[in-house]
Parts: C-alpha cells; sequence; structure tokens
C-alpha cells in the first residue's frame, strides 16, 4: 500500500485499463485492480497522457551488490543501457542494473520531486515493496 505515495490519485485509462507507470497496465474488476496497485478504487483514473512528451522516473537494482539507484529521464531505454554500458559514472560499478520500476509523468519538475520522493525514507520502504513484487512477478 502506498497512502504515502505523492501522486497516489494521479492514474491514466487506456480503455479498460489504468496505469501509473508503464511496465504494469492492469485491468479493474469489481472496482479494484487486480494487481500490484490494488489498493486503488476504480474511478480515480485521468485522461490519457500524451506519450510523447513523457518522463519517466526509475529504480533500477544490482543483484550483485545489493544496491538500488533511483533517476529521471525522458527516454527510459537509451538511459538503462546507459547506465549497464558503464557510461555513468555513479553506477559502473554495481553493474548490472535490472529495471524494477519505472513511472511516467508529464513535466521534469515532476519526475525530479518524484525521484526525491524516491530517495527519501518512505521511497526507501517503497523501493524495498517494489523489488519483493518485481521478484514475485519474475521481473528481476
Amino acid at each position: 500500500m502506498v497512502r504515502d505515495h505523492p501522486r497516489s490519485q494521479n492514474i491514466a485509462q487506456l480503455g479498460n485499463c489504468f496505469f501509473v507507470n508503464t511496465i504494469f497496465l492492469e485491468s479493474w474488476q469489481n472496482g479494484y485492480c487486480t494487481s500490484l496497485e490494488n489498493w486503488r478504487p476504480n474511478g480515480l483514473g485521468g485522461s490519457n497522457p500524451s506519450l510523447s512528451a513523457m518522463y519517466f522516473v526509475y529504480i533500477l537494482y544490482s543483484e550483485t551488490h545489493q544496491r538500488f539507484y533511483v533517476g529521471q529521464t525522458n527516454n527510459i531505454e537509451k538511459r538503462i543501457a546507459r547506465h549497464n554500458s558503464g557510461n555513468v559514472i555513479s553506477t559502473k560499478f554495481y553493474r548490472p542494473w535490472k529495471l524494477i520500476y519505472n513511472e511516467s509523468v508529464s513535466t521534469r519538475e515532476e519526475a525530479m520531486r518524484l525521484e526525491k520522493w524516491y530517495k527519501s525514507g518512505a521511497g526507501l520502504k517503497k523501493r524495498k515493496e517494489l523489488l519483493i513484487a518485481s521478484r514475485e512477478n519474475g521481473t528481476s
């Protein structure tokens, strides 16, 4: 449960699915989502965001060094490739990195605010929850 998450009310809708990030597209049944974000009631949806102008907050995890890395970007695939190729000084010694979570937002300012939150104490707790969930889902 993510009660103190700064974007707990911002959910985008695509048809019968709602999403808070680009990894988990979820269909809702009987008013509640059936997977990770099941605490959100049906009907808390926003309008469809323009995916071309999106920014992403992402969480990487290094299994070999048991470390998290939180960042934000407007091109997530390219950024993760840079982390894993050793082109980022702060992450090059902890490779390989696996993406365990990403969340899309419409502005860089919001991405920076979320990045800061995920680096806080409450964010650390959420990162650990996301790591457990990604292991259960087989994505980490």
